[in-house]
């Protein structure tokens, strides 16, 4: 062959190749489509991500509602919480001024017959009875009677208006009498030489208002010191003799 004819075959066989690699890419890279592939990745997990974030707030918003109302309950039990306090102190206000308490002391200056003082007595209602102290002066040394009187008036000289013994039960006079005693029965006082003397003693079973046995009835009730000692037998005021101090029981 001459030269000129082979180098013409020379560059035909190089396109000829030229061509065909071209081809190979093109197909090669319409089959891989690398790119393609990751984008669509990319997008399922975008839509992944998005209802996740929808779930999420979903979520959230349920919880968020439940909370505030439990803090807008509460705090409505908060704001309402003194108005109750209020109207129930007032109900006990109220209760308290229609139904006065009952007393559970009362107390009494005792005086002579000329009116100069002579000491004084208290009682203090507690559970088994009313105690009863009572504190003398300017007296006679020597024992004495004291007694609760059913009458809550003292009028001098004599104090013949406070009557008889408190004796609600209707017995016999005389801590040593098996028909006795008067509820207003007490043990003798001591007088000493500087004519001072005191007594403590509990009445069982009295009271100073309400029950059946009311010390402050409708007409009071005195404490009475006498001139001698009680006899603790004879009735009705066991040869104590005169009344030398008297005090009316006032409750407070």
């Amino acid at each position: 062959m001459l030269p000129a004819q082979i180098c013409a075959r020379n560059e035909r066989a190089k396109a000829h190749s030229s061509r065909y690699n071209s081809k190979r890419m093109k197909v090669g890279t319409g089959r891989l489509r690398p790119h393609r592939s990751i984008s669509a990745g990319h997008n399922r997990d975008d839509k992944r991500m998005k209802i996740g974030n929808k779930s999420g707030a979903v979520a959230f918003a349920v919880m968020f509602a439940i909370l505030r109302e439990f803090v807008m309950k509460f705090v409505s039990i908060l704001l309402a919480l003194p108005l109750t306090m209020a109207i129930s102190a007032c109900a006990t206000t109220s209760t308290d001024a229609s139904a006065p308490a009952a007393a559970s002391m009362a107390g009494a200056k005792l005086m002579a017959g000329d009116g100069s003082a002579r000491g004084t007595a208290s009682v203090t209602e507690a559970a088994d009875g009313l105690h009863v102290l009572v504190k003398a002066q300017g007296l006679t040394p020597g024992i004495h009677a004291v007694h609760v009187h059913m009458t809550g008036t003292c009028t001098t000289p004599d104090f013949a208006s406070a009557g008889g013994h408190w004796n609600p039960t209707g017995r016999k006079h005389g801590m040593n009498n098996p028909a006795g005693m008067h509820m207003g029965d007490m043990p003798n006082m001591t007088v000493g030489p500087d004519g001072s003397g005191a007594i403590e003693y509990v009445i069982a079973g009295g009271t100073i208002s309400g029950e059946a046995t009311p010390l402050l009835d409708a007409d009071g009730a005195a404490v009475v010191i006498h001139a001698q000692a009680d006899d603790n037998m004879s009735d009705p005021a066991g040869n104590a003799g005169g009344r030398i101090a008297c005090g009316v029981l006032a409750a407070g």
